[in-house]
């Protein structure tokens, strides 16, 4: 491979790894700009899809420089990315309520919406 091919694509791939850095970065400024705005801690689901995402690329390119300390601590956060949005998407399922088909429709409705023709939480 020429030379100035292998730095070609050595820096594409350093391209990638700042790419998932800043995605993964992102959600920290995303963080703190919408606790400052509530006045208090706040952890929208954004950030754990931005960690996922950005974390994900991050992990891909640890992976291609072959850097196990940077492999093993983006494997794991990786682990933790995927729990959370589960338990996000766990709550928000309950939170919701039973879910029934209408049946006059078929849409996908809370229970309480066919109880009392209103979508009461």
């Amino acid at each position: 491979m020429p030379a100035n091919e292998a730095g070609s694509i050595l820096n594409i791939w350093i391209t990638i790894g700042f790419a998932g850095q800043i995605i993964f970065f992102s959600r920290l400024l995303i963080q703190w700009f919408l606790s400052e705005r509530a006045g208090k801690p706040v952890i929208p689901i954004i950030y754990w899809y931005l960690s996922l995402i950005g974390n994900t690329i991050v992990l891909v390119y640890a992976i291609k420089i072959a850097d196990p300390v940077f492999i093993l601590s983006h494997a794991v956060g990786e682990c933790i990315y995927i729990r959370q949005l589960i338990l996000h998407n766990r709550s928000r399922a309950a939170e919701a309520g039973p879910r029934e088909i209408c049946p006059h429709c078929g849409q996908m409705m809370a229970a309480t919406t066919l109880i009392t023709g209103t979508d009461v939480p």
